[in-house]
């Protein structure tokens, strides 16, 4: 299911199942995905295009309007029928603001790009430190896994941040908040990650002949997304 799925079924979920809920649930489903797709066609991102379609999409005094229930039977059926606990049909948070969604993803960019560096100054400065101390010191070890420990808390953090902004977005003038479990955020910071290990693994081999000790960055970055997944898990839990 996608998101604009999740989103519209989340919409009518407090509503009843009529034929004429169904029949208009469905028609709106098409038009979001269509507008969506011609989104992308123009060169919008996902999560620009993905905005766009939600802000568009009205609220849900419009939809209770259209299919002709009143406030009190509206009410009434969520007494009844809801399963869930009540929750306000419109956020006013700060992260569900296109404004401060677009700032934050500078900063999440900048964040990446951080990440990356230190995972280069971690090469870097293993490499240096091995030097000055010899083979036999523990120092470029500890050298290596502070900067890696820093570029990875990064890639974290700034994963989970972009991730809640999702989930919120997606909930804006919705009665459920929109289980979006940022499935493409993790794929992405793995990928970061996996790249980031390809590069140090070339570079030890080209400039330091490590070929045999350099494949170790592999095992290393699988347990780096590992982490990265298991953190991404525990915070949709909570």
């Amino acid at each position: 299911m996608t998101k604009i799925q999740n989103y519209v079924e989340n919409v009518f979920a407090g509503l009843p199942k009529t034929k004429e809920a169904v029949e208009m649930k469905l028609g709106i489903i098409d038009s979001m995905e269509e507008k969506y797709s011609e989104l992308l066609s123009m060169g919008k991102n996902e999560n620009e295009a993905f905005g766009e379609v939600i802000a568009d999409f009205g609220s849900i005094e419009e939809i209770r309007e259209e299919l002709g229930l009143a406030q009190p039977r509206y009410e009434s059926v969520l007494r009844e029928g809801s399963h869930a606990p009540s929750a306000p049909l419109e956020t006013t948070d700060a992260s569900s603001d296109p404004d401060n969604f677009n700032q934050f993803q500078k900063k999440f960019r900048l964040a990446i790009t951080t990440g990356v560096l230190f995972c280069i100054l971690a090469l870097i400065g293993t490499l240096v430190t091995e030097r000055i101390s010899g083979e036999d010191s523990n120092a470029p070890a500890i050298v290596f896994f502070c900067f890696i420990a820093v570029a990875v808390g990064i890639f974290v953090y700034f994963g989970m941040q972009y991730s809640a902004y999702e989930n919120k977005r997606a909930a804006q003038s919705v009665r459920h908040t929109s289980q979006n479990r940022g499935n493409e955020i993790v794929d992405a910071l793995c990928g970061i990650i996996m790249l980031v290990a390809t590069v140090i693994f070339l570079f030890l081999g080209f400039f330091g002949s490590l070929w045999h000790p350099g494949w170790v960055v592999f095992p290393i970055g699988g347990v780096i997304c590992g982490i990265v997944d298991i953190v991404a898990k525990l915070w949709k839990k909570s």
